[in-house]
């Protein structure tokens, strides 16, 4: 941790999981999608990851609508967003079958 610098986290939220990843303001979001492929394990045949940082997407929800922001694009960084400490953001991963990313499952966050 960097002097000066507050430490704080994000929640990355996923079909179930929680991910608490530690950042800093100026976090880019490829280094969170980083720390959740590390997170996820590696291939032990292959040395790859299970789930590459490319095969993630992250994106947030307007805390006033609930509506699905867009993608948070790999250069952006927390400070870009004014993401605060504990802050939820959600991850999609790419469909094994290739191509697409999963559905956003939002869990029991669809009642609100």
């Amino acid at each position: 941790m960097s002097a000066g610098v507050a430490q704080m986290h994000v929640r990355v939220k996923r079909k179930g999981q929680t991910y608490f990843v530690p950042v800093e303001r100026p976090t880019k979001f490829k280094t969170i999608k980083d720390k959740i492929s590390d997170a996820c394990g590696m291939n032990e045949i292959t040395a790859t990851p299970l789930v590459p940082p490319e095969n993630i997407m992250l994106v947030m929800r307007d805390p006033e609508t609930g509506a699905t922001k867009d993608e948070l694009k790999d250069e952006g960084a927390i400070s870009d967003l004014q993401i605060a400490n504990d802050a939820i953001i959600y991850a999609r991963f790419k469909k094994a079958s290739g191509g697409d990313f999963e559905e956003l499952d939002l869990g029991e966050e669809k009642a609100e």
